[in-house]
């Protein structure tokens, strides 16, 4: 889960605690979403915790409710411990670590031997575009 998504689940939960049930046109009106996307959203929170399907509910319409415990399921799903994301160890050990050693500096970018000739010529294209320079068509 990334930081926008926690915070979009986040804003959902604060909003509709509140109420005593809350509809997928209700996170819609919330958020701004359209109709699929509320569902989507709405179907995270019932799988981590954070919201329930209310029984019994007579209308057509599925209602849920916002559990007690909304706020800590959400953090221990995204793994979240006092406001920050703890890093996945796992996942940095899978990629090698980056040596930034024995690097050259330049002055300018368009250095002689170094970059793609193929961006140099593109680059060269643009500056003729820009400068209003007359196109070949």
């Amino acid at each position: 889960m990334t930081n926008k998504e926690y915070m979009k689940l986040q804003l959902i939960i604060s909003a509709l605690r509140g109420k005593p049930y809350f509809t997928p046109d209700d996170v819609s009106a919330v958020m701004g979403y359209k109709r699929p996307e509320a569902n989507a959203k709405i179907r995270a929170l019932c799988e981590i915790g954070a919201a329930a399907l209310m029984s019994g509910a007579g209308s057509q319409e599925r209602r849920y409710i916002i559990t007690k415990v909304a706020d800590v399921c959400l953090d221990s799903y995204a793994g979240v411990s006092d406001g920050e994301f703890d890093p996945d160890d796992t996942q940095f050990e899978r990629y090698p670590k980056l040596n930034f050693t024995g690097g050259k500096v330049v002055k300018k970018a368009n250095v002689k031997g170094m970059g793609s000739a193929f961006l140099k010529r593109f680059d060269s294209l643009l500056r003729e575009v820009r400068c209003g320079m007359p196109t070949v068509q």
